[in-house]
């Protein structure tokens, strides 16, 4: 129901929270929402939603191994410098596509 309504799924919370638990860190938020990550010098990520996720890098597949270095951080893409660390922190852009027309056989998986 609430994604009918355009509603988009974000830690945090509202007035309007569309049957929100409080067992959830997450709910249904009017507006869409991001989190933003830091990239190391080795292409990890870290989301720096929490204190625990800041310490969590995670190994990422770039594609040709590009992805955005200290010193080169894309400001035009919403990234910018950490001054005390070789990293930059970006909003990630998602994009959602379909990846089959229709569902595969298991041979042509």
């Amino acid at each position: 129901a609430c994604s009918k309504e355009g509603m988009k799924v974000c830690a945090g919370k509202t007035e309007d929270t569309c049957k929100w638990s409080e067992k959830s860190d997450f709910v249904w938020l009017p507006t869409p929402c991001t989190v933003e990550i830091q990239i190391d010098a080795d292409g990890k990520v870290r989301s720096q939603q929490s204190d625990k996720s800041k310490n969590n890098p995670v190994i990422v597949q770039w594609q040709d191994d590009n992805f955005p270095v200290a010193g080169e951080c894309p400001t035009e893409k919403g990234c910018r410098e950490v001054d005390d660390v070789d990293a930059c922190i970006c909003e990630p852009a998602f994009k959602t596509e379909a990846v089959f027309q229709e569902i595969p056989t298991s041979e042509k998986l």
